[in-house]
């Protein structure tokens, strides 16, 4: 069920993974209501260092 699910959410869109868009989004969406007061600048910058860390930590 998981497996079928996660192949349509990528068969979205084939060239990028999807379902990492998504998770971050979700991430995202999940600090923002954890920490209201967050400036938005400073929460994409930590997205994208956290996105960039997981990038290497992956190679």
């Amino acid at each position: 069920m998981i497996g079928q699910t996660l192949n349509w959410i990528d068969s979205f869109w084939p060239s990028a993974d999807v379902m990492h868009v998504l998770l971050f989004a979700l991430l995202g969406l999940t600090v923002r209501i954890a920490f209201p007061a967050l400036p938005l600048r400073i929460l994409i910058a930590g997205l994208a260092l956290f996105a960039g860390a997981s990038e290497v930590v992956q190679l």
